[in-house]
């Protein structure tokens, strides 16, 4: 447990040294001996409440990101399965249906050739 709380502290001092650094305050106050200082519960310091800040827009992002990934894969497997529906498509003596066939390998085709005119 002592060696978790220092890490802790250690932590806490590295970072408040970075915060003094980037936004250039040397300013340090002087500690009284006299009187024990109080500690403040749910009250995080100025600096901390940035760094909190900066996880949670970093956080947002990371949430938003895999939003729009699950819609894409959604997307995606709707259009697999409506694709796949109409190739397993048979005629009643148990032919597919060329039409749906050939509508796929034309569509493969003008997709092959738009990309190669990007290039």
């Amino acid at each position: 447990m002592k060696a978790k709380k220092k890490r802790e502290v250690v932590k806490r001092q590295q970072a408040l040294r970075e915060y003094r650094k980037k936004f250039g305050t040397t300013e340090r106050k002087e500690k009284q001996t006299t009187e024990r200082p109080t500690k403040k519960k749910g009250k995080k310091g100025h600096w901390y409440d940035k760094v909190l800040e900066k996880r949670k827009v970093e956080q947002d992002k990371k949430q938003e990101e895999l939003k729009e990934r699950k819609r894409q894969v959604k997307r995606e497997k709707k259009k697999r399965k409506r694709t796949h529906a109409k190739l397993s498509k048979r005629t009643t003596r148990g032919q597919p249906v060329m039409k749906h066939a050939i509508e796929h390998m034309l569509k493969k085709i003008r997709k092959i050739k738009r990309d190669e005119e990007n290039q």
